[in-house]
Formats: structure tokens, sequence, C-alpha cells
């Protein structure tokens, strides 16, 4: 048994999960690939704020799971929803985190020969856990029902290529002491203290390459804040004669619920000038336009801001990717976040798909130990 704490990530590093699914993504859309090395060198990828088709028109968007999807929904019973009712105290309100919790080969390892068992509890300390959602959980997993205790799930879970994960409500008067959740399984133990100094991702890698990934959302945030997920695959698509990598990306766009709100496509490469970029534009399930990624790429990280109409920064992302060079491409998550006040150029205009400083003088320390833990 491996006994690790959560709780040694730096505050505000938003790791990375990735997807499961091995097929390559669709290299049918536009650019062309002759046109990506223009289309790189253009301000923002060329990339316009006009509305889109539905999932830009792309099936696979729609169709494969690994895309169009992030776990099915769990109706959890009147047992959690009556602890829930008795926190309840005139005068004080609930506190809500959501948080989502994986655990397995985060980058799908088709050679591995051990089933990894995982079958164990996740509980919670001064706080009700209300589970939303089972994430890549296949016909051999689950959780036991009727639950036993509203602090507590127990769960059957079984990984060899892929993962498996669950996304937790956690519910505490907002003036009592800070939740603590644990997790306790055969291949890891280990417990996070939810308070306002804790990461709100980290991620540990355990000695067979197995992982443990988690994200912590403010699913009581003011109406303006609003945080997720994005992730999906990306493939590489040429290289220049002068050794200049690019290619495309799409996913899913997701709520801190976990529900898919929508898909994000763009492209990514070196510049001629040497930068690492990358750009997407997000919409909505009906194609409505919702932003602009502008960021950046390179030693598994992908970080950037996440703009709005007329390029306003209205928010940050940041995340991982991991390569599967027999796939020519690979897979990335991302946390995204709009108008939580995590970037200090919130609210201004941009005014250059490079200008990045703000993002790495607020993120560049704590990537620098989050990429500590990851070698």
């Amino acid at each position: 048994m491996t006994r690790i704490s959560l709780f040694s990530l730096s505050a505000l590093v938003f790791a990375l999960t990735a997807c499961p699914s091995g097929q390559p993504i669709d290299n049918t859309e536009t650019p062309s690939d002759d046109a990506l090395d223009i289309t790189v060198n253009e301000s923002y990828g060329a990339l316009t704020e006009a509305d889109e088709d539905e999932a830009f028109g792309d099936e696979e968007l729609t169709d494969d799971p690994s895309l169009s999807r992030e776990g099915d929904e769990v109706d959890d019973g009147s047992a959690v929803t009556d602890a829930e009712d008795a926190l309840t105290t005139a005068g004080v309100p609930l506190r809500r985190l959501t948080v989502s919790v994986v655990w397995g080969h985060l980058l799908p390892d088709f050679e591995e020969t051990e089933v990894t068992d995982w079958s164990g509890t996740i509980s919670v300390e001064n706080a009700v856990l209300r589970v939303r959602r089972l994430i890549q959980f296949d016909a051999n997993d689950s959780i036991s029902r009727p639950r036993s205790s509203a602090r507590e799930v127990a769960f059957t879970s079984h990984t060899k290529p892929a993962y498996d994960g669950l996304l937790l409500e956690v519910v505490t008067r907002a003036n009592g002491e800070a939740p603590v959740l644990s997790m306790d399984t055969p291949a890891f133990t280990g417990s996070l203290v939810l308070d306002s100094d804790t990461p709100l991702s980290g991620r540990q890698v355990l000695e067979n390459g197995n992982a443990i990934v988690y994200h912590i959302f403010r699913a009581d945030a003011d109406a303006d804040c609003k945080n997720g997920l994005m992730g999906g695959r990306y493939v590489k698509t040429r290289e220049t004669d002068d050794g200049r990598a690019m290619g495309r990306f799409k996913g899913r766009y997701v709520s801190a619920g976990g529900t898919v709100a929508g898909h994000l496509r763009g492209v990514w490469g070196e510049r001629v000038n040497g930068s690492k970029v990358l750009f997407a534009k997000v919409i909505g399930h009906d194609g409505q336009f919702k932003g602009i990624l502008a960021g950046k790429y390179g030693d598994g990280v992908i970080k950037g801001r996440y703009l709005g109409l007329n390029k306003e920064v209205k928010g940050a992302f940041k995340g991982f990717y991991r390569s599967a060079p027999e796939r020519d491409g690979g897979f990335f998550r991302a946390r995204w976040s709009e108008k939580c006040g995590e970037l200090p150029s919130e609210g201004e205009l941009d005014n250059h798909d490079e200008d990045n400083d703000e993002v790495d003088e607020e993120l560049s320390d704590l990537l620098e130990q989050e990429m500590d833990q990851q070698s």
C-alpha cells in the first residue's frame, strides 16, 4: 500500500488527466494541413468570434464518448438529502465544493498486463458526501448501494489500461471545521484538507505508473464566477522542413458539475519565431461562441488566457498534455475559470496573442513545483 498526502501540491495549479480512447482525431477539419503553418503564425490562429454549427459539425465530438461525455449521473438517494438537511442551522449557510477524483492510467497504457484493484472507500469528516457522477466506470465497476453512511461511499473499481473516478459534492456548514476528504484503497491511501489553502488541483504518480488526480471546484461561487474542465485529444499533422511541428486538437468543455456544456477545437504549433502556441475556439451546445483560448505549450504543460468577445480577458486555463508517440498525438485535460479573479488582467482587453506575462508571473512558480511532482 502506498500512503501519500494529496495535500502537497501548489495552490491554483490546474492538473491534467487523459482521455481513455485510443482513436486518432479526425484530420478532415479545416484548415488543411498545408495551411496549418500559416494559421499558427496568424494572430490568434485566425480564429473568429462567429457562431458555429453544433459541435462544429463534427460527428466525432458528438458520437465519441471520450469527447462527448464526462460521466454517468448518479441519484444518491434520500438518506444523503436527509443528512444534508440536518446540517442546516438558522442563519448559517451551507458551503458546497465539487471534487473530481480519478485513478489509474491517465495516459492509457494498452500494453499493461496487470489489473490494479482500487476497491475501497472515499469518506469525509465534518461534512456530507454526495456522489454526482461515475467517471469511466464499466460494467464490472460500481458504487455500493444503498450507502451505509452519508459521509462515506464504498466502491468496486479495477483498472488496467485506463482509469476510473468519481465526481463528488462535499457539503458542510460555512462556519464549520474544514472537511477532510480521505481515500482508502489497496493501491492508495491519502487525505485532502478542503480549506482555503488547499490547491485547486493535484496529481500523484505512483511507482507502478498509475496516478491519482483531483480537481476542486467552487460549486457555490458567486453567479459570475464559473469554472470547470476541458479535455480531449490532439494530433500532429505535419512537420515543416525546418523541424517545426504543428497539428490540431479538439475536445469537450465541461462545467464544474460534470455537464458537457460545449466543445472546443483549435490548432497548435511552433511559430517561425520559436514560440510554441495554441489557439482554440470554445462553443456551446448550440454552436454559440463562448470564447477563445490563447496560450502556450511545452514540457507537457498548457496554459494561457480565456478570452471573450472583443478579446476581453475573462479567465485562464492551465493543464497538462501527455504524448502517445505511437499515435503521433496524445491527450490533454485542463481546468478553466471565468470571472473568478484568478488573473490580474481579467476584464481588460487582450492586446497580443503572445502577451502572456501576467499568466506566467502568476503561475510560473506554481508550475515549477507541480512539474517537480511529475518527475
